[in-house]
């Protein structure tokens, strides 16, 4: 089994002194902060500090750094420098009044700059007219003391990162505020540490890390007045544990290993050893973090129990997982996952036809063992095609613990020569991966290096053949794929599949289904296969569907999916989730509006357990979406109000008023409005939320030849007057049998009034 060894590097210049401030603003008496969009991390590092921490620990909402005779306090989105945002607010308004007002305090001659942000703040929390104020760009106040309030994504210059030290080491006072994920999500191809705040603010101890972070049960980001670790401190505590050291609190612990494996995640290797320093830590302890790879397949990587292993995990998926291919050695790690080829299995040179009429990930039916190096060559007028080699098909980031793979298991190689090597430090299966609009309709490779593994291509593989050997190929993993769909699958499960071509066809209906009712969308990867990979990590709920990127599902679904009798019945529900997770490829923002995300999705789940499993949805999932059901719950909506906050946070209370309008008028109503969509000139399609919603009432009510506005209104779903008057022809439509409980039933004939 492969060792962790690790390597002392050289050792880098020091950092500049440092100057603690002596005070932060106080924000005693702010109960929390507003989810202002979707805040991802910011990382205290170093000597900064966290204000406002996460809930779970995992970064932070507000950090402050004290440089020289400076500061500067970063924000985790730039919505809280929005002046709507503020004023809207109450606490975020006190936090961003007592902030400027610290600001001003610190030293009451300098100027704010009134350059954008810096006017909206002021001007949300009332500044005072007293404190001294100058309107010029931001830029051009770098050279003098001042208080600068701008957004982290306006760093665009190669020279701020410097400008911006050297204003803050000279006293200035620098608010702002980054946002990674939808930095990276606009900039293809980007890494985290282009980030623009990255850049910028590194050297400053502040850096912007990828993900979103949760707020509490009311989704906010409450403010504790307790004392707040540094990015040293944090270092120091696991030090500290991993030196045995006794009473160290479990969830500081856990917050300090999070912190600082975003910051591994966000910082280069050369900033890592800079300002995290954890690597002669790291080469005195080999012998521990060997113990905790040998029970990592067993039972995890766990924060109090590993914290050094899953940090070596970090440090190596971040510096050496993309070493050279003829440099890469097996990593420790690769016999938890993916898992260890036998040493005797052939890996003799093989030739593998491709089909190359999809596009995407194309299956080779072969895996490169861990730390094995493959040659893969192809003819001569294939170089530079566009096409690419990959490694692997898990993309999940591993954020939550226990760890039970490297964070980074997936790695691309370009084809730029007729023979490629390939190599990956955990092994996985071998992709060939096609541009879009590709020429040539197959691809011949000659492969050497690589083992076998369970594949089956439907139309191409027969099911004897699958059964006498094929399935028992010695890969760790495999792939089942049509034309429709790829399943990507543990081997040891595949190996107790006989038929897997029943199953395809299954899942060829199931995506025809969907289909049917709504194309998937083209940023749901709808020129290709839709692909499924189980993954011992999921890091967003419990399935989910990023936009470019493989369905991922958690291993003990992965049981499931391959389960043809459960997906044509629904049994115990197991097959609700990965309908839904197929549906979010689905659907349409046109007519997916605020609070609506997690509840269109499941117009598709519905429809194909209606379809495949002949099951409507009244009988969908124990009986919930009866037409009594709903109406009950209907009515006691209408009784507390209609409150349409609480309508768009309970995605299975909204979702009733969809299976009504189902119930009442067939699934083929939305199939006509979905096209009627699809068939709106540019000019037309609603981007803002209100005109979202008007036009869902206005086209649905057209299609259907009734009055919806009364039943938009009984549910508390917002339209204008000018969206009701203009279907004001149409009768108005109810469900049948409702009743309103504000309204007195009608007294019964003959009876006296009271």
């Amino acid at each position: 089994m492969p060792t962790y060894t690790a390597a002392l590097p050289a050792q880098d210049a020091p950092q500049a002194s440092i100057d603690r401030a002596t005070s932060s603003p106080d924000l005693t008496g702010v109960a929390s902060l507003p989810l202002t969009g979707a805040p991802g991390p910011v990382l205290a590092l170093g000597s900064a500090r966290s204000l406002i921490d996460a809930p779970d620990g995992s970064g932070s909402v507000l950090v402050q750094s004290d440089v020289g005779k400076g500061t500067v306090l970063a924000f985790s989105h730039g919505g809280y420098l929005s002046r709507d945002s503020i004023k809207n607010d109450p606490d975020l308004r006190e936090c961003m009044r007592r902030i400027v007002a610290w600001a001003h305090a610190r030293d009451n001659a300098a100027p704010f700059v009134l350059d954008g942000a810096g006017t909206a703040v002021l001007d949300a929390v009332g500044a005072d007219p007293a404190w001294p104020t100058v309107k010029k760009s931001w830029r051009d106040a770098l050279d003098e003391k001042a208080i600068l309030i701008v957004d982290s994504h306006q760093f665009t210059k190669a020279t701020d990162a410097a400008q911006l030290r050297s204003f803050v080491e000279r006293g200035g006072t620098l608010i702002t505020s980054g946002l990674a994920w939808g930095w990276l999500q606009l900039n293809e191809g980007k890494t985290i540490s282009d980030h623009p705040g990255n850049r910028a603010l590194i050297d400053l101890n502040i850096a912007f890390a990828d993900g979103t972070i949760d707020g509490d049960r009311n989704n906010r980001y409450p403010v504790s007045s307790r004392e707040h670790p540094t990015g040293a401190d944090d270092i120091d505590a696991i030090m500290r544990i991993t030196r045995g050291e006794k009473g160290i609190n479990s969830e500081r612990i856990n917050g300090a290993l999070e912190r600082t494996r975003l910051a591994l995640r966000t910082l280069t290797p050369e900033q890592s050893r800079r300002i995290l320093n954890l690597e002669e830590l790291m080469a005195g302890s080999a012998d521990a973090i060997n113990a905790s790879f040998a029970r990592m397949k067993e039972s995890g990587l766990r924060p109090g129990r590993d914290p050094l292993a899953m940090l070596a995990c970090e440090q190596f998926a971040s510096a050496s997982f993309e070493l050279p291919p003829r440099e890469v050695t097996a990593h420790p790690s690769a016999a938890a996952f993916p898992g260890i080829v036998a040493a005797d299995a052939d890996r003799s040179e093989r030739a593998v036809e491709i089909d190359t009429t999809l596009p995407g990930w194309r299956a080779t039916g072969l895996f490169v063992p861990a730390g094995e190096l493959v040659r893969v060559t192809l003819s001569q007028e294939l170089v530079a095609s566009g096409l690419r080699l990959q490694i692997g098909a898990h993309l999940d980031p591993a954020l939550r613990p226990p760890l039970r793979r490297l964070p980074k298991v997936t790695r691309e190689f370009t084809v730029d020569a007729v023979t490629t090597e390939v190599a990956s430090a955990v092994g996985g299966l071998l992709y060939l991966v096609v541009p879009a609009e590709f020429a040539p309709d197959s691809v011949r490779l000659t492969v050497t290096g690589a083992v076998q593994t369970p594949h089956f291509v439907l139309g191409k593989t027969s099911v004897q053949a699958w059964r006498d050997s094929i399935r028992n190929a010695p890969g760790t993993w495999g792939e089942l794929e049509s034309r429709e769909i790829a399943l990507t699958v543990p081997s040891d499960l595949l190996r107790t599949l006989d038929d897997p071509q029943q199953l395809l066809e299954l899942w060829d209906r199931i995506v025809h289904a969907q289909g049917s009712l709504e194309p998937r969308r083209l940023n749901g990867l709808g020129d290709r296969q839709a692909r499924y990979v189980p993954d011992p990590h999921v890091s967003w709920g419990y399935m989910y569907a990023p936009a470019h990127r493989p369905l991922t599902i958690p291993m003990s679904a992965a049981k499931n999916f391959i389960d043809a009798k459960m997906l044509a019945t629904n049994a115990d529900d197991d097959a609700w989730g990965l309908f839904h997770e197929l549906g979010h490829w689905h659907q349409n923002d046109m007519w997916t509006f605020d609070g609506t995300g997690e509840v269109t999705v499941n117009i598709f789940t519905l429809y194909t357990i209606d379809k495949i499993c002949g099951l409507p949805s009244a009988k969908a999932r124990e009986d919930v979406f009866t037409p009594e059901k709903m109406l009950d719950t209907m009515r006691k909506h209408v009784a507390q109000g209609s409150p349409f906050g609480k309508w768009k946070s309970d995605p299975f209370l909204a979702l009733k008023m969809y299976v009504q309008i189902e119930q009442a008028f067939g699934w083929e109503a939305y199939r006509e409005v979905f096209a009627k969509y699809r068939e709106l000139p540019e000019n037309q399609r609603p981007s803002r939320d209100e005109d979202q919603r008007d036009m869902w009432m206005v086209m649905m009510s057209r299609q259907v030849g009734r009055d919806l506005g009364p039943f938009f209104e009984a549910w508390g779903v917002p339209v204008t007057s000018e969206a009701r008057a203009s279907i004001a022809d149409l009768p108005d439509w109810m469900p049948d049998n409702w009743s309103d409980p504000r309204v007195a039933p009608p007294a019964p004939p003959g009876s006296q009034p009271k």
